[in-house]
């Protein structure tokens, strides 16, 4: 028995030391995944940092401002502008490289070239044509170009362009053919730009696909050329303002614009308009016409529209309209709803300051516009028109031979009135306010 009890304590000690042992072991292991685990953790959170700053790296590859590729072309988010680019092989390189790399992060791109340098001031056929980017918008700003050749935009990279912007360039040879290539061209503009040559069709090419045009501060040249040749289905706004257009318009200067809803031609210094001008806009409902120099306008210039387009609307503003009531196209636009605004008449000079309104409305109707006989003692017959035409001085109705003795002015308050006197025939012209009637009478 007493060496059973002491092989007891014995037994126990080992034991203490078997579980001490085992608790240092699971306390070492459970140390062990701590450390395991946040090893894990830091290369967990360092992969993710080094994920994102290439990320940064990448999407600030070509920052705003900053020059990509090189020195004279720089990407802003999807638009690529190139600088005083001469077209040398290098150069064109430059572009395109510029181009690609935009490309990466970008499904659609413009593309903006200022002052560009061509080569005998001519865009070469198939240019840029190692382009194989998505070019939504192209811009030729400045630079030396002057001839747009035939099959200029015959690349690859032309079928996708939507857009093409020329500014401040000369254009003396804009030839037929040029087109070719721009399938889905929908807007062409001009702008500020020196036209000297423009082959008659050189928008066949796009007829079919073309929605605006827009052709502004370029100088003189006749629209003839541009839409007079050649059926435009698609085209719905046009802008020719801020040219020089004169006395150049006629029958012929639109007849491609049956689908046309907006025309431009404000601000061009036009001085007068031919008959039937405006025959073949079928579609319009919108004209401006305003600010320029027109003083009247041919006999029923509006009338082919208004058949078919009661509720187009004309803008006449700021003109130097002669008003009379004998111009019964002035006077029914007038008293319809076509015209925008009020225009103000400029001759004659009396008038001058009048609104359209405030003067049509004084006007009688034309049927009353009269003819008169006077018979003098003499048996002599004079025949003259009363014609209400509001004009003061010797033009404000039409007297014929007639040799009257005395003729004077005379002015009470807001009145004025001629005297024209013979024998007890008395003309009197009355101008009330600023609008002015002619008066026959007796005494």
């Amino acid at each position: 028995m007493g060496s059973m009890q002491l092989a007891r304590p014995k037994f126990a000690s080992k034991t203490r030391t078997l579980s001490a042992v085992t608790r240092n072991t699971s306390c070492s292991r459970g140390w062990l995944r701590v450390v395991m685990q946040t090893i894990f953790a830091v290369i967990t959170v360092t992969s993710f940092i080094l994920i994102v700053l290439m990320a940064i790296h990448n999407s600030s590859l070509f920052p705003v401002g900053r020059p990509a590729i090189n020195s004279r072309c720089q990407i802003q988010n999807c638009r690529v502008v190139c600088r005083d680019v001469t077209y040398l092989v290098d150069y064109g390189d430059l572009i395109v490289s510029a181009v690609a790399e935009a490309e990466t992060r970008c499904s659609r791109i413009i593309l903006v070239i200022k002052n560009f340098i061509f080569r005998n001031a001519t865009m070469p056929e198939n240019w840029l044509s190692n382009i194989r980017s998505n070019i939504q918008e192209i811009a030729i700003i400045r630079g030396n170009l002057m001839r747009i050749p035939a099959d200029a935009f015959r690349s690859h990279f032309a079928r996708n362009i939507s857009t093409i912007i020329l500014q401040s360039i000369t254009l003396r040879a804009w030839e037929d053919g040029s087109l070719v290539g721009l399938a889905n061209l929908d807007k062409l503009y001009i702008r500020d730009c020196n036209i000297i040559d423009i082959q008659p069709r050189v928008l066949s090419d796009v007829a079919h696909s073309l929605q605006t045009l827009t052709i502004t501060q370029s100088g003189f040249w006749h629209p003839n050329t541009i839409t007079g040749k050649e059926n435009l289905p698609k085209l719905g706004i046009v802008d020719f303002s801020f040219n020089h257009f004169k006395d150049v318009l006629n029958s012929n200067s639109f007849i491609g614009l049956g689908n046309c809803r907006v025309l431009y031609l404000n601000y061009c210094k036009i001085t007068s308009i031919g008959p039937n001008t405006f025959d073949r806009l079928l579609s319009i409902e919108y004209i401006y016409l305003n600010n320029n120099y027109l003083v009247t306008l041919p006999t029923q210039l509006f009338d082919s529209i208004l058949q078919v387009r009661p509720n187009m609307r004309v803008n006449l503003q700021n003109n130097h309209w002669y008003c009379s009531c004998t111009n019964k196209d002035l006077m029914s636009l007038t008293r319809s709803d076509v015209l925008t605004g009020d225009p103000i008449c400029d001759h004659p000079y009396e008038i001058r300051g009048v609104t359209f309104s405030e003067f049509y409305e004084s006007c009688p109707g034309l049927e009353e516009v009269r003819s008169y006989d006077m018979t003098y003692s003499n048996s002599s017959v004079v025949h003259y028109t009363v014609a209400y035409n509001n004009v003061l001085g010797s033009d404000f109705v039409n007297v014929g031979k007639l040799n009257y003795l005395s003729a004077k002015w005379s002015t009470v308050g807001i009145h004025f009135e001629l005297h024209l006197i013979k024998g007890n025939e008395s003309l009197i012209l009355v101008k009330m306010g600023k609008l002015a009637l002619a008066l026959l009478s007796r005494h």
